[in-house]
Parts: structure tokens; C-alpha cells; sequence
């Protein structure tokens, strides 16, 4: 292989050398490493990677928008203009104008006390450079939302709380793109959204990259969403660019060990997986990374030489635009590797006897808001569940009813052979719906005290089931759960977001119930981590008989870890089923237009843009 030499575009984005340090007392850590990035105008380039392996940093660091304790090196060029050489003003007028931020959550980056339209020409000016008139602002909000699909005038009036999260993050785009920027960074844009809002989010950055002449840097951790919207690839590791290449030749032919390990770890939608491949360990932190190749502790390729000194990022001999950073390239073959597919779940098997769940005619109104609308569902025992839809289908909601944290409006839903919605239960009676279902949550860190170690947290729900042993099933409790037993004394932001999805699970199962109830459990997971989860999941239904509700927006994980499947549309179950026939035959229209939008890994989003 040889060195790279490249040239450096004068427009749109170039990175030269950026590097990230964090400042300690003890000295400092490098976060990033040395990141040469390019992206033309017109282009767009995903950078993808595990939690911790700088994507997000690198984003932040080229818009300058770091914490003080962060420190950059190295040079940022936004339309040929040196970004980080400019004084600070001169920056400030940048972003915005010439270079454009897009974050995971538009909550955190949308003013909620201002109207949507007020925000989105805040800096917009006329000719003279004078702030526009108030109904001039309003007229380009009008066009500015129309512009991301938001066709609504009214929309313009509304606050960011009274939108649904697609909304919000269209609106965020709108804001981002207004004063027309040559490049726009979006961070996890479509993380949290349901696969067709997802795919509608993606079509816009899709269009406008190509009609706003952007050059597009995608952040993400989902392997399809990178393939099906980029024209090139950037993978990171442990603060290092490990390979680039084109999104087909990444996917088709990758030629780093982390690369194609992503690749296998990611669930394929067409049919279950016997077990889904994991990586080994973790992504290391700053300041613990290994000499060498950073991922040679987790390689299954590694031989001593790999650790004996840094590798480089170096051209492939036979593609000139591939770049990987392994010193086995050109002797290891990386074929993505062929799916060794389990046995579809037989549903029948499952529907013997009572169930243990069972809801009738169910509805829940909010106000003047129908959130559930007449739902029949059973759950059988040692069988998983699935629940799917997009935000606002009544997903959510149908499992606080079953749990009992949602009282229904009407109807009926019995759990264990305790009625629900029976008038006022007795103490007993919520300590038997206590033991038979538990509801492990989507974010964990947000319902863990983060002021309590997590065996306090294990402990209390041990408590409330009449554990005496107290301190030998805390222990028990986290080795099931793939943890050491010494994380008892660690709290919650001392974990990565794997382990605390685990801990989770593990307060879950404190109480022994028969059903766990898992609410976007992986949503926010990377594909790696994801996979240890869904394994994790698989093999304590398998010791323990348990019996699950899987809620989530994600078809392909769907098909991992669950018998049958609910589709719910607008509070209504519109398919029911097979897992099996529902993803691989679909009915009902609303079924067939989820399946369609989820992003393919051969680089499709799906359904063509609407027009």
C-alpha cells in the first residue's frame, strides 16, 4: 500500500490533521487523532463508528463548538476560508452562512419559549443587511418550512413542543439551512425517529444536498442509513479514521477487521439470525487506548506486529480511493460474511392455554387526543411480542396500560389473571401484577438515580420481591446480565450506554417478573452493542421462560427477537401475526409502506420522494 497524498478542495469542507485534546490536571488525552476529511459540494460523507469513537467530537471540533477543556489542532477549511484561524467574530458569522449544524435532538438546539417561523429567519436580513420586516419573516418562514416538507402555514405560529419529533428535526434543518450554508454537519439526525419519518428526514437531506449544491457530513452509528445516503464512507475508531472508501466498495469489499465487524453485527431484515455477531469488548477511552492498532485487542486478525508500532492510513493497491489503516490489508480477505440464518419462530407453538396478557377493546384518550382506539391483543407465555408503528401509533401507551402505569379510558386489559381496570386493586393485588410484568425503558441513564450505586438500585427491586440475600443476587443478578459483579459499586455515568441498557434489564428481572416489557430497548444502541443486547435478550428468554412485549421502530430488530407483531396505525392494530409473514408478506398498506422505507444496505431509501 502507499501513503496518502491528497488534495485539498478550495470549496466546500476540508480537514487537515484536526486534532482533539482533552485538558487534565495530569496532563492531556487525545480524543481525536489526526482526521483528514474532504467533502465537495454537492457530496455527502457519512462518518460512522461506535459511542467513543470520536464522530460526534470531530463534528463539534470542526465547527469549533467544543467545551473549553477541549482543545483542537490542526486546520478546518469552510469554502477555502482557514475556519479555525479567523477570529472569533468572523467564525460566529460563518456558522450559518457558510457552514451549518443539524444535532440528534432539534430540542436542544430549538428555543422552546420562541415560535418555530421567529426561529428559523432569526438570521436572515435584507438586502441592506437589515433585520426583515415582520411580515416579510413570516413569508420566508412560510417558504423556509415548505422548503423541508412542512406545507402548513400555521406551522410557522406553533412552539417546538406542539410538533412531533420528525417535525421538530425538520424544522431544525429548515433553521440550519436558511441563510443557505455550503456545508451542513448533521449529527444522529434520524436516530431517535421512526423508520418513516427516518426515511422522510433522509429524503430532505438527500434533495437538499443536491439542490442547494451542500456538501452533507452525516454522523451515525446505523450502517444502512450511511450507505443509502452517502457517497462516501469514514469509519472511526478509538479517535482514528480507520478506513474510507466509497459507500459501495465499504459495503461490497471492506478491508479493516473493525469495518467488516460492523457490518456483520448489523441484523438483516429478510430473515432471523441464529445468533447475530457481536464484537468483543469495548471501544477503549482516551488516555487507555493500546500502541498500535487501537482495534488489535478486539481483532480477531491481530498478530504481535500489530501492536508494535502506530499504523498508518494508507491507499489500497487497487482502488485509488480506498484508504484503511491495517497493516494486514493486503493479505486478509473481508468478505462481508454470509448470514447463517436461524429457524423462523413457530407462533402457533406459542398461543397454547390462557395468555398471560390479555387486552379488549382497549382506549385511551388524552383530552381531545385519541392515543389508543380499540385494541385486542393477547401474549401468550414464553413467547415475545412485538409492537410496532410510528411515533404516535399508541405503541407506548398500550404498554403503560399493561404494566398499570396508564389507566385505559375504557375497555379491559388483564395481566396475570388480574383484572386492571377493575376499580381501585388491592396492596395484593398490585404486588402479583409487580411480580408478573416489568418495563425496562428506552433510556436507561434517565431512569437510573444517578446519584445511587446500581447494586443500591438492584437491591431495592430484590427488596420489594422478599429477597433476603441481598448482596449474592445483586451479584447473581449482574453476572446474568453479562456484568462483572463489582459494578455494584459504580454508578450510572460510570457505564457506557450498553452497560447501562443492561442494568436495566437487570432491575427488571430483580422482581422475577414472568413478562418484561422492553421499550426501544436498543434504539439508541450502536449496531455492536445492539447485537450484545438482542443476544443478551434471546438467552434469558431461554434460562429464565420469559415472556416479552418488544416495542420498537426498528423492522430488522424485529425480526431478531420476536414470535409476532402488532402493527399499529393512529391507535389501531392494522396487521397482526406471524413475525415471519407479516415482514415477508405484508397486507395491509400501512405494513407494506414501514417495510418499504427502511434504508437498504445496497445504498436505496426505500419508496421514491414524494413530489
Amino acid at each position: 500500500m502507499s501513503q496518502v497524498t491528497e488534495a485539498v478542495p478550495t470549496a466546500g469542507l476540508s480537514t487537515d490533521a484536526l486534532s482533539v485534546w482533552l485538558r487534565r490536571a495530569d496532563g492531556r488525552r487525545l480524543i481525536a487523532e489526526s482526521i483528514d476529511l474532504q467533502v465537495a459540494p454537492g457530496e455527502s460523507i457519512a462518518i460512522v463508528g461506535e459511542s467513543g469513537s470520536g464522530k460526534s467530537v470531530t463534528a463539534r471540533a470542526v465547527l469549533d463548538l467544543l467545551p473549553p477543556e477541549l482543545v483542537t489542532e490542526g486546520d478546518v477549511s469552510v469554502g477555502g476560508v482557514p475556519f479555525l484561524r479567523i477570529g472569533r467574530a468572523a467564525r460566529h458569522r460563518m456558522r450559518g452562512s457558510e457552514i451549518a449544524f443539524v444535532m440528534q435532538d432539534p430540542f436542544t438546539m430549538l428555543n422552546p419559549v420562541m415560535k418555530v417561523g421567529d426561529q428559523v429567519t432569526a438570521a436572515l436580513r435584507d438586502a441592506n443587511g437589515r433585520p426583515l420586516s415582520r411580515a416579510a419573516r413570516r413569508a420566508e418562514a412560510v417558504a423556509r418550512l415548505r422548503e423541508v416538507g412542512i406545507t402548513d402555514p400555521a406551522v410557522a405560529d406553533k412552539y417546538p413542543f406542539q410538533l412531533s419529533g420528525g417535525m421538530r428535526q425538520r424544522v431544525g434543518i429548515a433553521a440550519a439551512i436558511a441563510e443557505n450554508p455550503q456545508v451542513l454537519v448533521a449529527d444522529e439526525p434520524t436516530t431517535a425517529l421512526d423508520v418513516t419519518t427516518q426515511r422522510d428526514v433522509l429524503l430532505l437531506l438527500d434533495r437538499l444536498r443536491r439542490t442547494h449544491e451542500l456538501g452533507l457530513v452525516l454522523i451515525t452509528h446505523d450502517l444502512r442509513v450511511a450507505f443509502a445516503t452517502c457517497d462516501r464512507v469514514y469509519v472511526m475508531y478509538a479517535g482514528q479514521i480507520v478506513e474510507v472508501a466509497r459507500s459501495d466498495v465499504i459495503r461490497r469489499a471492506p478491508r479493516h477487521p473493525y469495518t467488516a465487524a460492523l457490518l456483520a453485527a448489523d441484523p438483516p431484515l429478510d430473515h432471523r439470525m441464529a445468533r447475530l455477531r457481536t464484537i468483543p469488548g469495548s471501544v477503549p477511552a482516551p488516555g487507555h487506548r493500546p500502541g498500535g492498532c487501537h482495534f488489535a485487542p478486539r481483532c480477531a486478525f491481530a498478530l504481535p506486529a500489530c501492536s508494535a508500532a502506530p499504523v498508518e492510513l494508507q491507499l489500497t493497491d487497487d482502488d485509488a480511493d480506498h484508504r484503511v489503516r491495517c497493516v494486514r490489508a493486503g493479505e486478509i480477505t473481508l468478505e462481508p460474511p454470509t448470514a447463517q440464518p436461524g429457524p423462523e419462530p413457530a407462533a402457533a407453538l406459542t398461543t397454547d392455554g390462557q395468555p398471560l396478557v390479555t387486552v379488549r377493546d382497549v382506549r385511551k384518550v388524552f383530552r381531545d387526543k385519541v392515543a389508543v382506539d380499540g385494541v385486542d391483543i393477547d401474549v401468550f407465555a414464553g413467547e415475545s411480542v412485538g409492537l410496532v408503528g410510528e411515533s404516535g401509533s399508541g405503541k407506548t401507551t398500550l404498554a403503560r396500560m399493561i404494566v398499570g402505569l396508564t389507566r385505559p379510558t375504557s375497555g379491559t386489559v388483564e395481566v396475570g389473571g388480574v383484572e386492571l381496570t377493575a376499580g381501585a386493586l388491592s396492596k395484593e393485588q398490585w404486588a402479583a401484577v409487580r411480580g408478573t410484568v416489568q418495563m425496562a425503558f428506552q433510556d436507561p441513564y434517565s431512569t437510573l438515580n444517578p446519584t445511587r450505586t446500581i447494586g443500591s438500585t438492584l437491591r431495592e427491586g430484590l427488596r420489594l420481591a422478599g429477597v433476603d440475600d441481598l448482596e449474592e443476587r445483586t451479584a447473581e443478578l449482574l453476572e446474568r446480565v453479562g456484568l462483572p459483579a463489582t459494578y455494584a459499586q459504580r454508578r450510572p455515568g460510570q457505564l457506557s450506554g450498553g452497560e447501562r441498557q443492561r442494568v436495566a434489564i437487570a432491575r427488571a428481572l430483580s422482581r422475577s417478573p414472568r413478562i418484561v416489557v422492553c421499550d426501544e430497548v436498543v434504539s439508541a444502541l450502536d449496531v455492536s452493542v445492539q447485537a450484545h443486547i438482542l443476544n443478551l435478550l434471546r438467552d434469558l428468554q431461554a434460562d429464565l421462560g420469559l415472556t416479552y412485549v418488544f416495542i420498537t421502530h426498528d423492522l430488522a430488530v424485529v425480526r431478531q427477537i420476536t414470535d409476532r407483531v402488532y402493527v399499529l396505525n393512529h391507535g389501531k392494530v392494522v396487521e397482526s401475526g406471524p413475525t415471519s409473514e407479516v415482514l415477508d408478506r405484508p397486507r395491509h398498506d400501512y405494513t407494506r409502506r414501514l417495510v418499504a422505507s427502511v434504508p437498504q444496505a445496497d445504498g436505496v431509501l426505500g419508496l421514491p420522494e414524494p413530489r
